[in-house]
């Protein structure tokens, strides 16, 4: 199979946004972009355990992307004025994960400069999960 004949990864992005003191409406109101889901400092999970830090979360959809630049770009443009204001809010961390379907037909995974720039602007961390798409279970 050609380089051009394989699937396409798929990936789906993710921007969590946390801190001890963090107000999950004060990043909504802030991005312009409701979260998947959000907690406050002290709320109780299911288990009934407090959360330690407020934090808000959005997920992308689960797509087809030809790089991780692709994905990234298709998720961040849903923020009207970027992101680069979360590095002005007090006690805030944010993360951009991507869940990538990795398949070894298709072995590009790339991170531009601008994406870079935008993780250290929000002094940001990016993390990727790769599950091997395919390997079955027999060839582990």
């Amino acid at each position: 199979m050609s380089m051009t004949d394989a699937p396409l990864p798929d990936m789906r992005p993710a921007l969590i946004v946390w801190g001890e003191h963090l107000a999950p409406s004060a990043i909504t109101n802030l991005l312009g972009v409701a979260p998947t889901k959000s907690h406050l400092k002290g709320e109780k999970n299911k288990w009934g355990v407090e959360k330690e830090d407020g934090a808000w979360m959005l997920y992308g959809e689960r797509k087809h992307f030809a790089t991780v630049a692709e994905c990234l770009d298709d998720f961040l443009c849903q923020f009207p004025s970027g992101i680069e204001h979360l590095a002005n809010v007090p006690d805030a961390r944010c993360r951009i994960e991507i869940d990538i379907g990795y398949s070894s037909e298709y072995p590009v995974i790339d991170l531009e400069n601008r994406h870079v720039r935008l993780l250290a602007v929000t002094n940001g961390e990016f993390v990727t999960t790769i599950c091997d798409l395919g390997r079955t279970e027999s060839s582990l």
